[in-house]
């Protein structure tokens, strides 16, 4: 371990980790043999007369030898190691990836977030990079990154780079946080609201008067906030690139379009996730609120980042200074998800990414890569992933999905919030604002075919609670913050003790399944040094 910024330790996977795969690959294996050994009793009882010869074998009466053959390739292949480890190390041990790690903070007390980290995301090959970075009582106590190594990763079409270099991957690397950027969106019009300029009950004419068109006059601010706007699709023949930039923003090029936008809420179930929307329509508002005019973009810099120090790590229109710390998102293989779903280990132990089921995983791969994304009518062709990195979008404002920062900046953020030490962003009465009128309410949308619960409130933010299956967090509740589609996540916790981010580059886990055990584990580390209980737990 290393108590320096940005130093790093490479290693190969070790014994440990192998034997939790060959446990896995064993598992499967008689999985395989079972539905083999069924299958064959199936076609036992079709007719001789049924028999199909192939170059001279029977392959009716080798049905078991033919399909357990099949499933092993399938399950041990892509079912078994990590998300982008090869097949000769899933199957054989051979060729094992290089992971590299590095601590910036460390306090004595808590090593054993740093060694779930390394163990599970790291050795396991769950990600490509990842950053977490907590806070206890106001300082920082982990502040880790780390990295599985390839010497080159596939990525979507139009990427900036190639490949992302993962070996040169630290706490500094910039990545897109998705739908934590919500989260900062929502900070910056709590900030207005904190200081007398606007409130959540406004209606949103009164400072967009276009906004009425097509009856939308009666919306707040709060309904655009709870994600009850009713407005949740973008245009379907999306903006121009340069109408996103500051610019264009000021223009009115995109308030033009939004205001246009007919509402489709359902006063019976209003709360349909404005997975894109929700941040243009803040960022129309906030311009015309703020006294200097900013866009959210600029509001966020000035007002955030410059007097937490992040200018250099906090950004929603990424500038070309930093595109070399930037890295692009990347997806599991379809397959090696499909896998992971089947491997029965994953159904009695905890599981190691979520192991989403079979329409999820393919949900997924259909949003981030197979579908064009209309959010722009000058990118055509490509999914939102690859939308979002492309180069000449990363520097426009979508406020709600491409932020591009670090677990640590986000961090400090959330810190910042609770005013536990240096600079504060709220007033006691601004944040309690922000926090207050938490709804329990389905919100329909998500990339997901089933209603989600979540407690929204009035400024926008996500409180997680154990009341709330889906959306708890392990030994502590009452937290505030949202989370994105690539697994990152922000929050912090109302009495001020914790704040945390966890920032990855590859996509899936919108369980939390790799951010939530080391969220926990900071929490029973804070209690056995401090001795606090907290009333929450």
């Amino acid at each position: 371990i290393f108590n320096m910024a940005d130093s790093k330790q490479v290693v190969y996977v070790d014994m440990y980790s192998r034997l939790e795969l060959l446990v896995r690959q064993a598992s499967s294996v008689a999985l395989i043999g079972t539905f083999g050994h069924v299958l064959q009793k199936i076609m036992n009882e079709i007719p001789a007369s049924s028999s199909i010869t192939l170059m001279g074998v029977d392959i009716m009466s080798n049905t078991f030898v033919a399909s357990s053959t099949l499933l092993t390739l399938l399950w041990m292949g892509y079912g078994s190691g990590g998300a982008h480890t090869s097949a000769l190390y899933n199957m054989f041990g051979l060729c094992p990836p290089t992971i590299q790690y590095g601590v910036r903070v460390l306090k004595p007390g808590y090593e054993s977030v740093l060694e779930r980290f390394i163990e599970h995301n790291l050795k396991l090959a769950v990600e490509d990079g990842a950053q977490f970075t907590a806070y206890v009582n106001g300082e920082v106590v982990v502040d880790i990154f780390g990295s599985v190594a390839p010497e080159s990763t596939p990525k979507p079409p139009g990427s900036p780079k190639k490949s992302n270099n993962f070996l040169d991957y630290d706490g500094n690397s910039l990545q897109c946080i998705y739908s934590s950027s919500k989260v900062l969106a929502a900070l910056a019009m709590g900030m207005l609201v904190d200081r007398g300029l606007v409130s959540y009950d406004t209606k949103v004419v009164d400072v967009w008067p276009e906004f009425a068109a097509h009856g939308k006059g009666h919306l707040t601010i709060r309904d655009i906030m709870k994600h009850e706007g009713g407005i949740p699709k973008p245009p379907p023949r999306g903006v121009a690139i340069a109408d996103l930039t500051p610019e264009g923003i000021q223009q009115n090029k995109t308030g033009v379009v939004y205001a246009n936008l007919e509402s489709i809420r359902d006063e019976k179930a209003p709360r349909v996730y404005h997975a894109a929307t929700r941040g243009f329509l803040i960022n129309e508002i906030l311009r015309r609120v703020d006294p200097d005019k900013r866009t959210l973009g600029e509001f966020i810099n000035e007002e955030i980042a410059e007097p937490l120090k992040l200018t250099d790590d906090l950004f929603l229109g990424t500038p070309n200074r930093v595109q070399p710390r930037t890295y692009t998102n990347t997806l599991p293989d379809l397959l090696w998800i499909i896998g992971q779903w089947w491997m029965p280990v994953a159904w009695f132990l905890p599981s190691r990414w979520g192991l989403p089921p079979l329409f999820a995983a393919i949900a997924l791969h259909n949003v981030l890569e197979w579908t064009e994304y209309p959010l722009f009518k000058d990118v055509k062709g490509l999914g939102l992933n690859a939308v979002m990195n492309v180069e000449s979008t990363r520097h426009t404002e979508i406020p709600s999905i491409n932020i591009f920062s670090n677990a640590n900046a986000l961090a400090t953020v959330a810190n910042a919030v609770v005013g536990k030490s240096g600079h504060q962003l709220f007033t006691k009465k601004g944040r309690a604002a922000m926090e207050k009128n938490p709804t329990y309410q389905d919100m329909t949308g998500l990339p997901m075919p089933l209603p989600i619960p979540c407690d929204f409130t009035d400024g926008g933010l996500c409180l997680y609670h154990r009341k709330n299956k889906l959306m708890k967090l392990p030994l502590i509740d009452d937290c505030y913050g949202w989370q994105g589609y690539t697994g990152s996540m922000m929050m912090y916790h109302k009495s001020g003790d914790f704040a945390f981010s966890y920032v990855p580059t590859m996509f899936g886990d919108m369980r939390n399944k790799r951010s939530f055990p080391l969220v926990k584990l900071v929490v029973e580390c804070a209690k056995n040094l401090h001795g606090i209980n907290w009333p929450s737990q």
